[in-house]
């Protein structure tokens, strides 16, 4: 092809040097065919792109010489593929692989929605795993914050944290509101006993007699005062009795402090462990969707 257009080329074309090769003036149709096949473009496309550009190939040269040429490059490179045409109104092995890709990639799409619900179903059993964990963890440590009142038949009334150490400051407050006030009962009682010893060795003038008498009426009388005496001691007993109780309430929480944290511990390791085996499941799933893809 080469040689035919290079034997013919006129010596008037735009940028033609007698005795000069025409290889390397002008382009040939060698060249713009070979360049067609190489770039996958338009013959004719390139054809005008060398026209416009060296105003050097031979238009007429071109269709009468280059033709034949072109179709037997055509014809060589469509021999070099790997599907031809089949006749007799059946349809080209092309098509058949085409067919053949379809029904794969179908299969594919139907295994990737498959696995997509999986990895839904999956994602909502986790979800459902995790808040009954979470709610699992709420109540250990509402056990943790709260135990049931030792003595109690039923142990059903909590005793908290907080309720614990204010009733032990209440009971303290109690214990010393009542331990002040028996040596103040005991002296007035001394006091009470001493001036009755006196009244038979005072002065029996009217006076005397009416400021003594006056004074002892504000005294209480003896039984109230052991009245007074034995309510208090009642309450220093009852208030000491509350106090080890509580106290005794709060040493069976401490030593069962460490057990329940420990279970707290554990609820939410099991947590975490769950939610980082959904996330890694989860992550795969995406990896292979988008593989898929």
């Amino acid at each position: 092809m080469e040689d035919s257009i290079d034997a013919q080329l006129l010596d008037q074309q735009a940028g033609f040097h007698k005795d000069w090769s025409c290889t390397d003036q002008i382009a040939t149709l060698w060249i713009i065919v070979k360049q067609s096949i190489k770039w996958s473009s338009s013959l004719y496309t390139n054809f005008n792109d060398y026209e416009d550009a060296f105003d050097s190939t031979d238009r007429r040269t071109f269709f009468d010489t280059g033709v034949p040429e072109i179709v037997n490059i055509i014809q060589n490179s469509y021999d070099r593929l790997h599907y031809k045409v089949v006749h007799g109104g059946q349809l080209t092995d092309v098509f058949q692989g085409f067919e053949k890709d379809l029904e794969s990639l179908h299969s594919k799409l139907a295994m990737t929605q498959s696995n997509l619900i999986e990895s839904r179903e999956n994602y909502k059993k986790f979800a459902l795993n995790t808040k009954q964990n979470l709610d699992q963890i709420v109540k250990a440590i509402q056990t943790f914050m709260n135990w049931p009142e030792s003595g109690s038949p039923s142990q059903q009334t909590p005793i908290t944290i907080c309720s614990v150490f204010r009733r032990l400051r209440h009971l303290e407050r109690r214990l010393e509101f009542a331990n002040s006030r028996l040596p103040v009962l005991r002296t007035r009682l001394l006091l009470s006993s001493s001036l009755l010893h006196r009244k038979a060795d005072v002065d029996q003038s009217t006076q005397v007699s009416y400021e003594l008498k006056h004074w002892i009426g504000d005294i209480l009388s003896e039984s109230e005062k052991e009245e007074i005496i034995s309510q208090a001691q009642t309450e220093t007993l009852r208030a000491i009795k509350e106090r080890d109780r509580a106290l005794e309430q709060l040493s069976d929480y401490v030593k069962s402090f460490d057990n329940r944290v420990q279970d707290a511990e554990k609820a939410v390791e099991k947590e975490l462990s769950e939610l980082r085996e959904a996330n890694r499941i989860l992550n795969l799933s995406l990896h292979d969707e988008q593989k898929v893809s």
